[in-house]
């Protein structure tokens, strides 16, 4: 039995781990489990219900469990690490750095970057969609964002790259703590840059912007910088390719986005509820408290498995079905639940819809690559291909 309840070694196809989980045992303790971390032992809750209660109660299930050091400087201080009132203080001014881009800047350039890292494959009908589009899209985007320079790109991917691995899997904690000190001192470089040569983006916002009357401090625009590398950077790129993975495996699909493009909006709901872009995000009980039937203590580590809550059948009626036209697809947790919904969600839905809306006129027949096998990055937080190899016709620009 422990051997059934323990993460299963591959995430790739999780649906009956989740269903059996949830009927059999929706919230039991798993002494094993590695957090990034590196402490073992966690409760993982499978159930809407159960997980929605573990993200709404703030006040029993905290998200402010980080040690604020030099090591997790990063992950200490940002966004989703805090609890309120500092979560709801910052967490205005994040959405106030946003909102411009989002409203007058994301569709257009999206189009723009898709078509550049589209063109040189049309020809050759064949490409990596993770390598070649799904990683890098994402990075340019949040570039964009906070007005980081284009030369910048390698150092902006090989920092994200390292710090938003899962160490628990790499085992690699010195190069992680490594990054995130680096990443600090990139992210302090670029205000620096800002308030000699004023942008209106992201940081040039945070720079004329104020907290309770006070001027944003250097170390939350850099913690509120990261937040927006942690939530549109990730969660994107896993959701940029579970999109194209959907299409191969469900191809009628295709044909119908083609033809009737204001199915995409639900199309993409759809692959936000069935492969999920995010597994799971973890809290630590603040006090002793009762879930699911199950006694948790202050102090232990909660890991709510959001996308199992995307299979559970009070919910969801027959979750194994792919079905684009469900009416209750708003319910969905993959961004999480209550005052953490994830600010990174309305950035991955934008950037999807612009992107799937220029590309799926121009190819047709999108077929996994024969030979091709699909395989996740190592990982129970994020939901991401390693790799996408597709064949494709070019249909000309429409």
């Amino acid at each position: 039995m422990e051997k059934i309840n323990s993460v299963p070694d591959s995430l790739l196809a999780p649906i009956p781990w989740f269903r059996q989980m949830q009927k059999d045992n929706p919230v039991f303790f798993d002494s094993r489990f590695t957090l990034f971390s590196g402490t073992t032992g966690a409760w993982h809750v499978f159930r809407y219900e159960d997980v929605a209660q573990v993200f709404r109660d703030h006040g029993s299930f905290t998200s402010a469990y980080i040690p604020k050091s030099a090591n997790n400087v990063l992950l200490g201080e940002s966004l989703i690490f805090k609890d309120p009132p500092d979560h709801t203080k910052l967490r205005k001014v994040l959405s106030k750095g946003l909102s411009p881009f989002l409203v007058n800047r994301m569709e257009s350039t999206v189009v723009e970057l898709t078509q550049q890292m589209l063109t040189p494959f049309l020809e050759k009908g064949e490409m990596d969609f993770m390598k070649d589009f799904a990683d890098l899209l994402p990075l340019w985007i949040v570039m964009k964002i906070l007005g980081i320079r284009d030369e910048d790109f390698e150092v902006v991917k090989n920092l994200s790259g390292t710090i938003l691995a899962s160490p628990e899997m790499t085992r690699d904690y010195e190069m992680f703590f490594k990054a995130q000190l680096e990443g600090k001192q990139f992210l302090e470089e670029v205000i620096r840059q800002h308030e000699v040569e004023p942008k209106n983006d992201f940081i040039g916002i945070l720079l004329n912007s104020k907290i309770e009357d006070q001027s944003v401090s250097v170390l939350d625009m850099v913690s509120l910088s990261f937040s927006v590398m942690l939530g549109g950077v990730e969660s994107t790129t896993a959701f940029l390719g579970n999109v194209m993975r959907a299409l191969i495996t469900y191809p009628d699909i295709q044909d119908q986005v083609r033809q009737q493009p204001a199915d995409l909006p639900a199309m993409l709901n759809e692959v936000l509820r069935f492969y999920p872009s995010i597994f799971t995000f973890s809290r630590v009980a603040a006090k002793d408290v009762e879930l699911g039937g199950q006694q948790i203590h202050k102090g232990d580590f909660m890991v709510p498995w959001l996308g199992a809550t995307n299979f559970d059948d009070a919910i969801f009626p027959e979750p194994d079905v792919f079905d684009i036209n469900r009416k209750n697809l708003g319910q969905i947790l993959n961004f999480g639940h209550g005052i953490h919904y994830c600010p990174g969600e309305a950035v991955s839905r934008q950037e999807a819809r612009a992107a799937f809306g220029y590309l799926l006129p121009q190819l047709s027949d999108i077929k996994l690559k024969e030979g091709a096998a699909l395989t996740l990055h190592p990982s129970t937080t994020v939901n991401c291909l390693k790799s996408l190899p597709i064949t494709f016709t070019y249909n000309g620009e429409k």
